[in-house]
C-alpha cells in the first residue's frame, strides 16, 4: 500500500494513503481503530481538521491509524462508503465502520467518539449494528414487517435506549429493546409512539 501522498518526501508513522486497489489488504493490515479521512486538496475544511487528526495519530500510542483518501485521486473508495461531502470521517474496526462524522469537528468531539464505550449504528432495512470497547460486535436484523413512515424512528432508538441502560439493561439488551420500538414506530403513519403493551408483543418470540 501506499505510504505517502504523491511527492511526499518522507513517511509519518501511524499514517497510511490507500489505493482502491490495495484496501482490502489495509483494512487487513490494520490493527486497532482506523479513521479514514475522504479529502481533497482544494477542501479548506479537510485543511482545518488535518492537523486535528494527526495529533489524535500520534498521541494514540499506536492505537489509531489514519487512512487519508483523496477523492479526487481514488473516487471508487468514496463511491463504495457513499461519500458526498468532505471532510468525513469514518471510524473503522475490524474492517466494519463503527461510525462517521462529516465536517471539521473538534478534537473533543473525536475523542470523545474514540472513547466512547458503545457506538450504535442504525443501518435502515439491514436493521443496527453494535460496536462495544471491548471488541464484541453484535447484529441485529430489522424486525418490522411492514414500513409506512420512518419519522421518529431515530428518536425512539435513542430513547429506549437511554432509558433501557439508565434501568439497568446492558448495551445489547438495551439495543434489541429499541431495535424493537423502532419496528413498532415505522408501522405508522407520521409520528408514533411505543406503548410496554406492544413492545412486549413484539419481544414474544424473541431472545436476546
Amino acid at each position: 500500500m501506499s505510504r505517502t501522498e504523491t511527492g511526499s518526501s518522507h513517511e509519518t508513522p501511524g499514517i497510511v494513503h490507500p489505493t482502491e486497489r490495495d484496501w482490502e489488504e489495509t483494512l487487513a493490515a490494520t490493527p486497532g481503530v482506523m479513521i479514514v479521512d475522504f479529502w481533497a486538496p482544494w477542501c479548506g475544511p479537510c485543511r482545518a481538521v488535518a492537523p486535528v487528526l494527526e495529533d489524535l495519530v500520534r498521541t494514540s500510542g499506536g492505537k489509531i491509524t489514519l487512512a487519508k483518501v483523496n477523492v479526487d485521486q481514488q473516487p471508487g473508495l468514496a463511491a463504495r462508503y457513499g461519500i458526498h461531502s468532505i471532510p468525513t470521517l469514518l471510524f473503522v474496526k475490524d474492517g466494519r465502520v463503527m461510525d462517521q462524522v462529516v465536517g471539521a469537528v473538534p478534537k473533543a468531539e473525536l475523542q470523545r467518539r474514540l472513547d466512547a464505550a458503545a457506538v450504535l449504528v442504525t443501518r435502515g432495512p439491514e436493521g443496527m449494528s453494535l460496536f462495544e470497547r471491548a471488541g464484541r460486535y453484535t447484529h441485529l436484523p430489522t424486525v418490522a414487517r411492514e414500513v409506512y413512515d420512518v419519522t421518529g424512528a431515530g428518536d425512539t432508538v435513542v430513547s429506549v435506549v437511554a432509558l433501557a441502560l439508565a434501568a439497568g439493561a446492558g448495551y445489547p439488551e438495551a439495543c434489541h429493546l429499541a431495535n424493537h420500538a423502532a419496528g413498532i414506530v415505522i408501522r405508522e403513519v407520521g409520528t408514533a409512539s411505543c406503548s410496554p403493551v406492544e413492545l412486549l408483543a413484539s419481544l414474544e418470540g424473541y431472545r436476546i
